[in-house]
């Protein structure tokens, strides 16, 4: 639950008042104080009003409770030492209520998601040899809308307004994963996944009309598709064990890599948004990308542990990470779709136990501390053939540095 109470300092201009001169713009004491409110200079109001409205005080709330009644069967059969499968099939009854009385509508109101989701899924694996497997899985699962996705209340955040979307309802997504797997040993891995997903009523950010800009959450079309390969590599460069009398000294490094290539696409439908929702969305775009969703993303590793005697050890991580450009929010009304730029991280973490009870760490991320910036693209492409105006140059609409995050911490078992 949320509530939360806006007072708004209104400056009055009308006939007869005289308003001092402000020498220093930075007191706001010295001018929205409480005798300049009794002599009428400015008045005080909340998104109900002011003083002369009974329910002035009363804030604005939203709030929602969410049960998922399920079961589920499971049934495996091996057919063979190197054949087996598992089918399950699972139900899920969802309700999410939730209610809200906010300044975008004052009176108050309650909306009810109510869905059956029947969930039957198929995983096989094949040993082809003994450091080889084939893998095969297909479900049916659903993509919930979030609280805050539903909540028809303003969020407003540094430089970007947010508000929900009640009508919202859930997505259904239908998968298909096959992997091929090599251990080299039992530290090491190397597979090769293909992947394909379809999305039945994809749930999109999307700018609204606005002069804010506003974005919201939309059903925006009836079907959205992904198709990607994953590769996964785990390496152990470095092993070397020491037996001693009391205790084995281990060394050991270890390198890791996981590279995902997706290429995403949907049909927006503008007019199914206005129908389901009310909202004002003409997409730019008859087709483009899922939101949140990057054509790569890569992430990478390298790991040093050595023991030095019976628990005193130290582990040293690396740790690499990379995604492409991915979509904020989708276009609208010949305004390009808001892309988040893509950016790489580098994270440094080590860990070293001193005694049996005592251990300390050191961590420091964002080492590179790269600009975070999203922007509004040039208009290319699918573009919507009812657009008559577009925005031919992209523009950035924000850009910051999150700066570095270092840590150091003291850990005692007793």
């Amino acid at each position: 639950d949320f509530s939360a109470t806006q007072f708004n300092f209104r400056i009055n201009r009308g006939a007869g008042i005289v308003q001092p001169i402000v020498e220093n713009i930075y007191d706001v004491d010295a001018y929205f104080n409480q005798d300049n409110l009794n002599a009428g200079l400015f008045r005080i109001e909340t998104f109900r009003g002011s003083a002369d409205v009974a329910n002035a005080l009363d804030p604005q709330t939203y709030g929602g409770t969410q049960s998922i009644l399920a079961g589920y069967a499971n049934f495996s059969y091996t057919f063979n030492p190197k054949f087996t499968m598992i089918v399950g099939l699972r139900g899920e009854q969802i309700n999410q209520d939730i209610e809200w009385s906010t300044s975008l509508d004052p009176d108050g109101d309650s909306n009810s998601l109510d869905e059956f989701q029947l969930l039957p899924a198929l995983s096989m694996k094949y040993t082809l040899t003994e450091d080889q497997n084939f893998k095969f899985a297909a479900s049916k699962t659903y993509t919930l809308p979030q609280y805050k996705e539903r909540a028809p209340f303003l969020f407003q955040e540094v430089n970007q307004d947010y508000f929900g979307n009640p009508f919202l309802s859930a997505s259904t997504n239908y998968n298909i994963d096959a992997k091929w797997e090599l251990f080299p040993s039992n530290s090491e891995l190397l597979s090769i996944g293909l992947f394909a997903k379809i999305i039945q009523n994809p749930i999109n950010t999307v700018t609204i009309q606005s002069a804010a800009n506003d974005i919201s959450w939309a059903n925006t079309g009836d079907q959205a598709t992904a198709l990607g390969i994953e590769v996964e590599s785990r390496k152990v460069l470095m092993s070397r064990e020491t037996e001693y009398a009391d205790f084995t000294n281990t060394q050991k490094l270890t390198a890791g890599l996981n590279l995902a290539f997706m290429d995403t696409n949907q049909d927006l439908n503008g007019e199914k948004v206005f129908q389901e929702a009310g909202l004002s969305f003409d997409p730019t775009y008859s087709s483009t990308g899922i939101t949140g969703a990057s054509d790569l993303v890569a992430n990478a590793d390298i790991s040093f542990y050595k023991d030095f005697k019976e628990h005193k050890n130290v582990l040293i991580t690396l740790a690499a990470n990379y995604f492409s450009d991915r979509i904020f929010a989708l276009g609208n009304f010949g305004k390009g779709n808001i892309v988040e730029k893509g950016v790489p991280t580098l994270d440094f973490v080590a860990k070293s136990q001193i005694t049996k009870q005592l251990s300390i760490g050191l961590s420091a991320k964002n080492l590179l501390n790269p600009s975070i910036e999203r922007f509004q693209e040039a208009v290319d492409g699918d573009v919507n053939p009812i657009r008559d105006r577009i925005q031919e140059q992209a523009t950035t609409v924000l850009s910051f540095k999150r700066g570095y995050d270092l840590k150091i911490s003291l850990n005692y078992i007793f």
